[in-house]
Formats: C-alpha cells, sequence, structure tokens
C-alpha cells in the first residue's frame, strides 16, 4: 500500500455521489445493489471503572449484533435501523457518553455505541473474497483515509475533495486487505499499541464496486454487482442487510424503534 497524489482516481465517484446522507450520497449512484454492514457493538461483562470484576481479573470483552440488542430492547432491526432509537429505551448509565447496561446471560454487560466510520480490519478482510471474485482489477485498488482524524501522517500531500469530505489516497492490492493486520503496515498512522483509523473508500480500478466507511456512520455501506451483494448477505460474520441507493440514512430515517422521534442526526 503507497501514498499517491493521483487525485483523479476518484473522479468517477464525485460524478456519481448522490443526495447527501443518503446510501448514493456516500457510495455513488447507479450500482445494481447496495449492502448496508452494521458495525459491532463493543461489550465489556460488568465490572469496575478500570474494567476489572470484584476479585480484580479483567472483565471480559466481546461483541454483540445489533439483533442481541433489539432481544433486549423489543426494536426492530431493519433496513434504515438507527442506534439511537433502537436504544431508547435503556438507560443511559455512564453520564452521557453514550455507555448502556444491560442484562446479559452472565450477567449485566455494558454496551457502547458501535464504531463510526471504521469497519474492523477482521471484518474487512472477510468481504475480500467476494470483492475480488467481482473487479478484474483486484491487484489495482485505491484506498482513501479521511484526512480529519487529526493525525500528521494523514495530514500531507495531495488529496481527493468530495463533498464535505477530504481523503488522503493509498493504492495497493486487494490481496493486502485480506490480511487484519495489513494497516500497521500500510501507513495510514498505525502505532503501536493503540490502532488508527481505517479506510472510508476502496474501489478497484474497474470501479465494479464500491466500500464507504462515512466517518459518522456506524455502518459500512458494500454498492456493486447483484452477485456481489447476495454472496455478502450470506456470510455469516457480518450483519448487513439490503439497502436502496436512495435511502437515507440519517437518524431520522429510523421509524420503527422506540426512539424515533430524536430529530435529524449524522447517525447511519
Amino acid at each position: 500500500m503507497t501514498p499517491t497524489d493521483e487525485t483523479e482516481r476518484g473522479g468517477w465517484l464525485r460524478a456519481r455521489l448522490g443526495r447527501w446522507g443518503t446510501v448514493g450520497g456516500v457510495a455513488g449512484t447507479g450500482f445494481e445493489a447496495y449492502l448496508r454492514v452494521l458495525h459491532p457493538v463493543p461489550v465489556d461483562t460488568d465490572g469496575d471503572i478500570d474494567g476489572t470484576d470484584a476479585s480484580g481479573a479483567a472483565a471480559r470483552s466481546a461483541d454483540w449484533t445489533w439483533r442481541q440488542v433489539a432481544s433486549r430492547t423489543g426494536g426492530t432491526v431493519h433496513p434504515l435501523v438507527q442506534w439511537t432509537a433502537l436504544t431508547d429505551p435503556l438507560p443511559d448509565s455512564s453520564g452521557g457518553s453514550g455507555e448502556l447496561r444491560v442484562d446479559g446471560p452472565d450477567g449485566s454487560v455494558r454496551l457502547s455505541p458501535p464504531p463510526t466510520g471504521r469497519l474492523a480490519p477482521r471484518l474487512l478482510a472477510a468481504l475480500v473474497p467476494a470483492l475480488a471474485a467481482a473487479t478484474t482489477a483486484a491487484d489495482r485498488i485505491t484506498v482513501g483515509v479521511w484526512n480529519g482524524w487529526g493525525i500528521p501522517d494523514l495530514d500531507v500531500g495531495a488529496t481527493l475533495a468530495l463533498p464535505g469530505r477530504d481523503y488522503v489516497l493509498r493504492a495497493g492490492s486487494l490481496g493486502e486487505l485480506a490480511d487484519p493486520d495489513w494497516p500497521w503496515r500500510a501507513g495510514i498512522a498505525w502505532r503501536e499499541p493503540f490502532e488508527g483509523p481505517m479506510p472510508q473508500l476502496i474501489w478497484p480500478a474497474d470501479h465494479a464496486w464500491l466500500v464507504a466507511s462515512e466517518i459518522d456512520w456506524d455502518s459500512t455501506i458494500v454498492a456493486g454487482p447483484r452477485t456481489l451483494v447476495d454472496a455478502l448477505l450470506t456470510l455469516p460474520v457480518i450483519e448487513s442487510l439490503e439497502v436502496g441507493e436512495s435511502y437515507s440514512l440519517m437518524s431520522g430515517s429510523d421509524q420503527l424503534n422506540p426512539g424515533a422521534r430524536l430529530g435529524e442526526g449524522q447517525d447511519g
């Protein structure tokens, strides 16, 4: 994965962006099908504020699906689901940080909001086989990382300017993304022991598909051919739903869940 100043690589996407706040406004219009991948919900078992339980052992960590959360709130996971609407019935026990406490199979657990703008490396790696089968240019991909993370490494060189967002670009092959450890080597500001940002945009040279993780959304959009979306819908490691390019993923779009009237926002 090498830096590139060839910002014209993204000209095709700029020309195809739809209305802001919609699936097509993030992943581009004109694709045959669209998939929404819900980012997993970070969960810690009950423990003290420092992450330890009463015996001093580290509290266990895991991820829940949105459907697991919905089973506790009585909510519904549907294509336009929004985290704030889904979890509104749960008490906020964190003084406004968004952390929630619910009963799990092994006792009380703490739920943190799903990460925004970031699909976990292991989940991105899981998409690679299907993405590779849906392009003739798997050895020529472009990765775009938002330059607003406040990281000096990502604030140099030319940027791809799209409405409201600027991205630094990296060029490489899809096979590199199949290794969950690739970000450490990719020059996108990962430093041990801390993880860094993940790509907001990924596309191959033939523009057959696009993977988009908008920085304010807690889900990732995959746009591409019907066969790609069908394949990913059967992938058990991700929680996904099919969406349309005109679907709004602003927070007010969820009208099925208890917190549906929280007002417009930038959730997704």
